[in-house]
């Protein structure tokens, strides 16, 4: 699958084929993980990544609050939404239940001093991602797996959410040398640097063979709580190691910095089904991309008794790097 700016990191973003990154990959020997160091009880980033293979054991649904700040390069614009996510792992009592899916709603936006309410909502599904706004009533979607296959929207590298958890450490080091740093390296904000103490920091850059091909000059997460090796059984779900926040900078110079506020698993972590839903709704105008559609696809409205009336639609310049089919604005 084609990678795509962070959604959210969250949260959502993306198109392209499944697949395609990981066979690009399966030819590059693994890249050499490096390290500036121990930090916290981490001695490099093989152990912190190590780590991460299995932290995802046990997770069944994750919420939180989120918040997505983007500054464009170019014009140095900075777009801050603040909504709230859901992750569902597709594991019900250690079983697969269904695939791995999420759900961004974005209730605020703020635009320099500017701020006012504006939902956009995210969704992947599994199969189909979807772009809302409830407002308009209207929504676009793409097909982005093909039936019977599978895709993790976590990957790093092919994912839209970049914040890896439960993958494979050599799938990582395949496409990114990686780093442990100190939680406070290169953040210079003084309120974000407060926000990620006592975390550890991962930086992941691309393969110099790779620079070409992948979509972020860098990607950083930061990673707060125990290990799975340090859990106790007196320690609550909340204790295990989850991602406090992400910063990607992307080929364009843009950077994207996400937070995940008030996180709550499994219990504590409900699934809002009404907004995990990729499928149309009835009365809202949809425009729809097949997984081997062409690029401009007619119009359908969705009428309230279920039927699709199509409507001619000229066709559309393809969406530039960070339009809201690629990453939420």
């Amino acid at each position: 699958m084609r990678r795509r700016g962070l959604m959210i990191l969250m949260a959502a973003g993306l198109a392209g084929a499944a697949a395609a990154q990981s066979g690009e990959a399966g030819s590059v020997p693994p890249a050499v993980e490096t390290t500036a160091g121990p930090v916290g009880s981490y001695a490099d980033a093989d152990a912190l990544l190590s780590a991460l293979e299995t932290a995802d054991a046990g997770l069944e649904s994750l919420r939180a609050d989120i918040r997505y700040d983007r500054t464009f390069d170019l014009e140095g614009d900075n777009q801050v939404r603040v909504g709230q996510m859901w992750f569902d792992a597709g594991v019900r009592s250690g079983k697969t239940a269904g695939p791995r899916r999420f759900a961004v709603r974005f209730d605020t936006l703020i635009v320099g001093r500017t701020q006012r309410s504006e939902t956009r909502v995210h969704v992947f599904d599994g199969r189909w991602y979807a772009d809302k706004v409830p407002g308009e009533r209207r929504m676009s979607r793409r097909e982005v797996v093909a039936p019977g296959e599978t895709f993790d929207p976590l990957k790093v590298g092919e994912g839209p959410l970049p914040i890896p958890i439960g993958q494979k450490k050599a799938d990582i080091l395949k496409r990114y040398d990686a780093t442990l740093l100190p939680a406070t390296d290169s953040v210079e904000d003084k309120t974000l640097a407060e926000f990620v103490a006592g975390s550890v920091q991962l930086k992941l850059t691309p393969r110099p063979e790779l620079k070409g091909s992948d979509d972020f000059r860098e990607i950083r997460i930061w990673y707060r709580g125990k290990s799975p090796g340090e859990m106790t059984a007196a320690d609550k779900p909340g204790a295990r190691l989850l991602p406090r926040m992400a910063r990607t900078v992307n080929r364009s110079g843009d950077v994207s910095i996400v937070q995940l506020i008030n996180v709550e698993i499994n219990e504590q972590a409900p699934l809002d089904e009404s907004v995990m839903s990729a499928e149309p709704e009835a009365g809202w105008t949809v425009v729809e991309t097949g997984l081997r559609s062409a690029p401009a696809k007619p119009e359908e409205t969705v009428e309230s008794g279920g039927d699709k009336v199509k409507k001619p639609e000229e066709p559309r310049e393809p969406e530039p790097e960070g339009s809201p089919a690629q990453t939420p604005r």
